[in-house]
C-alpha cells in the first residue's frame, strides 16, 4: 500500500518537472524566433537597393549682361564677314527664326570678341563662373557645408583642360582630402548627364548612410564657335542658334532621406555607340580648311 502513494507522488512529480520544461522552452523559441526574423530583415536592409536623394540644387543661366537677343546676334555675325559668308549667315538666321529662342538666353563673354576668343583661357574663365555660381547657389539652398561633400562629379561633352573641372571645384572649395572625384566627357551633353546622375546613384548606394554627392552638369562653349561654310558644323554654332547656351546645374545627392526635397527614380539608359549612325551623330572633327568644329547630324 506503500508503493501507491510513492508512485502517484513520483508520477505527480514528473508530471510537474515536465511542465516546467515545455513552459521554459516556449519563451525561448519565440525569442529565437524573434532574433531570426530581426536577422533577416538587416540582411535585407543591407543587400536591398538604397534609396537616393536630391538634397537641392543651383542653376546659373547668365547674369543680364550674358543676354544675346536675336538682333544681336544677327549683327554680331554681320560683323565677322571675314570669317562668316553671306550664305552661311542666311541660313544660321533661319535656323535661328524656327528654333522659337528666348531673346533671355546668354552666350559667354568670349564671344562678344571680334573674332570670338576661343583660348583655353577663355574657356577656363567661363568654366569657373558658370560652375561656381550653380554651386555657390546649391551649397546655399541646401545649408551644407563644403566639408560635407563626399565625391564631386563635374560632367561635361567637348572641353577638356588641365587640371580638370573637378580639381578646379575642390581647390575653389578646400574640399576634404579623401574626397572622390570623377571628370566626366566627350559623351554628349545630353547624356553624360544621365551617366552622372547615374553614376552617383550607384556610389550612394554601396557607402554609409549620410554621405553626399555634387554633381555638376554644364557645357563649355567658348572653344566651340565655329566660323567658317559647313553646315552640319554651323547647326551647333552657339552663337546662332538654340542647342548651345550658356548655363550650369549643380545637385547635390545623398543616401540619407533626412533634408532631402526629391527621391530619385529609376534611371534607364541604353548605349548605342555600337551603331555608326549614333556614334557620328556628333562628331568633333576639323572641315576642309582645318577649323575644329562639331559635325552635328540628323541622327542627333
Amino acid at each position: 500500500m506503500a508503493v501507491a502513494p510513492a508512485a502517484a507522488m513520483l508520477e505527480s512529480a514528473s508530471w510537474t518537472f515536465s511542465n516546467g520544461v515545455i513552459a521554459g522552452l516556449l519563451p525561448v523559441h519565440v525569442l529565437m524566433l524573434v532574433i531570426l526574423g530581426a536577422g533577416l530583415a538587416m540582411l535585407w536592409r543591407l543587400h536591398r537597393a538604397r534609396e537616393v536623394y536630391l538634397v537641392d540644387y543651383g542653376c546659373f543661366l547668365g547674369e543680364p549682361r550674358h543676354r544675346v537677343p536675336f538682333t544681336m546676334a544677327l549683327e554680331h555675325g554681320r560683323l565677322m564677314n571675314k570669317l562668316i559668308d553671306e550664305e552661311s549667315l542666311s541660313f544660321m538666321v533661319r535656323l535661328h527664326q524656327k528654333s522659337a529662342i528666348s531673346e533671355e538666353t546668354s552666350v559667354p563673354d568670349s564671344f562678344r570678341c571680334i573674332p570670338p576668343d576661343r583660348s583655353i583661357e577663355a574657356s577656363r574663365q567661363e568654366a569657373e563662373l558658370v560652375i561656381f555660381s550653380a554651386v555657390d547657389k546649391a551649397l546655399a539652398r541646401s545649408k551644407l557645408n563644403p566639408k560635407d561633400i563626399d565625391t564631386v562629379i563635374v560632367a561635361f561633352s567637348f572641353t577638356t583642360v588641365t587640371p580638370v573641372f573637378a580639381d578646379v571645384v575642390m581647390n575653389r572649395y578646400k574640399l576634404r582630402d579623401d574626397v572622390r572625384s570623377v571628370n566626366l566627357s566627350g559623351m554628349g551633353c545630353s547624356g553624360i548627364t544621365l551617366i552622372a546622375i547615374g553614376l552617383a546613384r550607384n556610389l550612394l548606394r554601396v557607402v554609409p548612410p549620410g554621405r553626399h554627392v555634387l554633381a555638376i552638369a554644364t557645357e563649355i562653349l567658348s572653344p566651340m564657335l565655329y566660323t567658317r561654310t559647313k553646315r552640319e558644323m554651323l547647326v551647333p554654332c552657339p552663337h546662332h542658334n538654340v542647342l548651345f547656351r550658356m548655363g550650369a546645374a549643380a545637385m547635390i545627392l545623398t543616401n540619407s532621406p533626412e533634408r532631402a526635397c526629391f527621391r530619385l527614380g529609376p534611371i534607364v539608359r541604353t548605349l548605342t555607340a555600337t551603331w555608326d549612325s549614333d556614334y557620328r551623330c556628333a562628331f568633333q572633327e576639323e572641315d576642309d580648311e582645318g577649323i575644329t568644329g562639331i559635325n552635328l547630324s540628323k541622327d542627333s
